[in-house]
């Protein structure tokens, strides 16, 4: 395949290098019809171009490497911006949010968080059916889900009141919120939960609303 191309050397004589340095070189190398690759202005600038384009292919090929470790630490920043524990989420100036179970960077509002905690003191349990409650020393294992707890149906149900209450205000003042605001799967079953327990109020078939009058004014 290379028949065409020859290496040929000469040996440097230790009594002659300064009279042959002019005529010969350790590798003559690469020659084609009797001329050096390099001797030529042309050969010369391809071969620049060579090497400058395999320079440019390492140094993409590096980036390339480098550039998902960068972007992966960027990604984990912004899926856990409060970190992996309670001791974490402080530290980062974070807060809790008790009527959507999660961690708040300091840039987001909690909305109807307040409202929840202010219709009573809810009650969490570590087990559903001998119904102990967890108490305030257990609460940072709580946080750092190495406690599972559980809520009684009316806390249920006012979560959702006042999920649906946020949603609200997210409209109204057009402020940040986070993505379980709008997990739509979320709002079907606050719906679907509220709608159960109110059926079975005694009540429900009383005729006590008015309907209000038809409105011609709306707009979207």
């Amino acid at each position: 395949m290379f028949s065409n191309w020859k290496l040929s050397y000469s040996r440097l004589g230790s009594d002659s290098v300064d009279s042959n340095l002019g005529q010969n070189s350790v590798v003559k190398g690469c020659e084609k019809d009797g001329q050096n690759l390099f001797s030529a202005p042309k050969q010369r600038n391809m071969a620049c171009v060579i090497v400058t384009v395999c320079g440019i292919a390492i140094l993409a090929v590096i980036g390339l490497l480098t550039a998902p470790n960068a972007k992966l630490r960027n990604n984990v920043d912004q899926v856990l911006p409060c970190g992996s524990s309670s001791a974490q989420a402080w530290a980062r100036g974070c807060s809790f949010d008790q009527l959507m179970w999660s961690w708040y960077p300091k840039h987001c509002p909690h909305y109807a968080n307040d409202e929840y905690l202010n219709v009573q003191d809810w009650k969490f349990y570590s087990d559903p059916y001998t119904k102990e409650v967890v108490d305030s020393t257990n609460w940072t294992k709580v946080l750092d889900n190495e406690i599972l707890v559980y809520g009684e149906r009316g806390e249920h149900l006012t979560h959702c009141v006042y999920m649906f209450l946020s949603l609200g205000q997210i409209l109204y003042n057009g402020g940040r919120y986070t993505q379980r605001y709008i997990d739509y799967t979320h709002m079907e079953h606050c719906a679907s939960i509220l709608l159960e327990a109110l059926q079975k109020d005694v009540h429900w078939h009383d005729i006590e609303t008015f309907a209000g009058r038809v409105l011609y004014d709306q707009n979207c």
